[in-house]
């Protein structure tokens, strides 16, 4: 393949990450705008995904692959769904995301064990960072549900790491191991979903906008960039790059009371100032 088509296909890939990040964003402020419990929300819109999924993989007459490595995916991605939901309930949505988004770190530390891939001297300093990043979270959030939450948001940034990575292993395909994720969450709801009060049309709405923009779609633009050439660590950090760029927006502007990473009150009760804090911050 020539250089000139082999940027192509980059660019292409990219384009496709950072669509999948927007997708991704609108997480938080949905999740928060849902008065069911963290159960309930994943089963629901992980029915709206599976068709997403199953659509695309029509379209693709991708024909549905089952074994070991992508029943493992699909427990990743389950684990991963489940606790970020949860961790968004317990805690802030800004303190979910940025811990889930802790997963590169992941990234590289499963490549070295697994693969028996060294970090470089800039990768041990940036994990040494990002956990020292960790230590204060935990040290700001003493409440038992913050706490929890926090706890809940680093096990999913080490299950999304471990379904960046499932590329790798072989016998690996990320879309059948999705809409067995997608199948395995929503039968996990099934006893939950009679207990909700709250059946309003609006509140459907907002599941359905988790289930297929930004649960499905997501998924299926991550996929096509990572068909693109790039590698799960790349694809890893630029998704979460502009994921947060584009998600502490949401978090904020949604009304969490303080900035997330000086912990200060917005003057006047406008999230600008926090908002080019914690901007600032992430793209750091």
């Amino acid at each position: 393949m020539s250089d000139k088509k082999m940027n192509a296909e980059s660019l292409r890939g990219t384009l496709c990450v950072l669509l999948s990040a927007v997708c991704f964003s609108t997480g938080g402020v949905l999740i928060k705008s849902i008065p069911w419990s963290s159960v309930t929300i994943q089963g629901a819109r992980s029915i709206f995904s599976a068709l997403v999924v199953g659509c695309y993989m029509l379209l693709r007459r991708q024909k549905f692959v089952w074994n070991k490595t992508v029943l493992f995916g699909a427990v990743c991605n389950t684990v991963m769904a489940f606790a970020f939901v949860a961790a968004t309930k317990l805690t802030t949505a800004a303190n979910a995301i940025v811990l889930q988004f802790t997963e590169p770190v992941f990234v590289i530390l499963l490549m070295w064990l697994i693969f028996h891939k060294k970090p470089g001297r800039d990768a041990v300093f940036a994990c040494a960072g990002v956990f020292a990043g960790i230590l204060c979270f935990f040290y700001t959030s003493l409440d038992a549900g913050a706490m929890a939450g926090n706890l809940l948001a680093i096990l999913s940034g080490l299950a999304y790491a471990l379904v960046m990575m499932q590329k790798k292993f072989r016998g690996a395909d990320f879309e059948s191991s999705l809409l067995v994720s997608c199948a395995l969450s929503a039968a996990i709801g099934i006893p939950f979903y009679g207990q909700e009060s709250e059946m309003s049309l609006h509140i459907w709405f907002f599941v359905l906008l988790l289930g297929v923009v930004q649960f499905g779609l997501s998924y299926v633009f991550l996929s096509r960039g990572a068909g693109c050439g790039l590698s799960g660590h790349g694809v890893a950090d630029l998704d979460d790059r502009a994921h947060l760029k584009s998600d502490s927006g949401g978090c904020l502007l949604w009304g969490d009371n303080r900035c997330n990473c000086c912990h200060r009150r917005p003057a006047g009760g406008r999230f600008g100032d926090g908002l080019q804090c914690k901007a600032g911050k992430n793209a750091a």
